[in-house]
């Protein structure tokens, strides 16, 4: 009986960290693809010689990697890893939502 329910406890972890793994490598596809966007959108700023431009851009690129900061945590990794990286999935495509954390009695055994 404890081995039945150690496999399936293992099976779950199993999908939670394919599940994980899934989302944050579509997130670094994520941020290849804008990483790519802001350097050709500044080189071209740049050629151009639209400085004001190109400060503002930058300003707003600062921006949003100054949200990144804001990481919850759960303690749990694997969950945490999973949430933020919807929360910021959900931010880059300016999907509005509020998370509420009271607490998940998850913990990482």
């Amino acid at each position: 009986m404890k081995y039945i329910e150690s496999s399936s406890k293992k099976e779950t972890e199993l999908e939670l960290l394919t599940c994980y793994l899934r989302d944050i490598e579509e997130l670094i596809k994520t941020f290849r693809a804008e990483r790519h966007e802001n350097m050709q959108t500044i080189q071209s700023l740049a050629f151009l010689g639209k400085y004001e431009e190109l400060k503002q851009y930058l300003n707003k690129i600062v921006g949003n990697y100054r949200s990144i900061e804001k990481i919850l945590r759960l303690g749990d990794t694997a969950l945490t890893a999973l949430i933020n990286v919807k929360i910021e999935m959900m931010r880059r495509n300016n999907i509005n939502f509020e998370v509420k954390y009271n607490g998940l009695g998850i913990y990482h055994t």
